[in-house]
């Protein structure tokens, strides 16, 4: 009786597991799970060490996005959202932005602080920066944006945004 109970616990969790696992790998569709904290040690192998700390831009929500991107929430003053991911680079050139570059109308490069910085922009509409430093990738969005707000914020993201590795 006690070992059938085991044997039916391992299979529900096995059956879990491997559910999980195939919502993982579905083209186009993210799973993600609410966070507590910058600390993504246990699932994702790092924590988000800094965030840019101008009384303008305040930390909101996070959330692990298929169990490796880090998401936070960025509130900018007034009253504008931004979402800031972040991955460690393992390498394999893959986008961590919510959406596709081939999304946005036109896109630039910009250079800070010896950083080289993706700009991607849709007139009126939503934009996006990517970069890559100290081994992990970056990737900041905003739904919508006025004129020059993303370029103002492209410096204070790339100097004051860090991570490293825990596990």
């Amino acid at each position: 009786m006690m070992n059938s109970v085991w044997v039916a616990t391992g299979v529900i969790l096995l059956a879990a597991i491997l559910f999980y696992l195939w919502l993982l790998h579905q083209d186009g569709k993210e799973v993600s799970t609410p966070w507590c904290g910058l600390d993504f040690t246990p699932r994702a192998g790092f924590e988000i060490t800094s965030l840019p700390g101008e009384p303008m831009v305040q930390t909101g929500r996070s959330r692990l996005v298929n169990g490796s991107i880090a998401e936070v929430e960025m509130h900018i003053v007034p009253d504008r959202t931004a979402w800031l991911r972040v991955a460690v680079d393992n390498g394999a050139g893959r986008s961590i932005g919510r959406r596709s570059p081939m999304d946005f109308k036109t896109s630039r490069t910009a250079q800070v602080a010896g950083v080289e910085v993706q700009v991607y922009h849709s007139h009126g509409g939503p934009e996006m920066m990517n970069w890559e430093k100290d081994g992990f990738l970056y990737s900041l969005y905003m739904d919508q944006t006025e004129m020059t707000m993303m370029g103002g914020l492209i410096d204070l993201f790339v100097r004051e945004s860090a991570a490293r590795l825990t596990a």
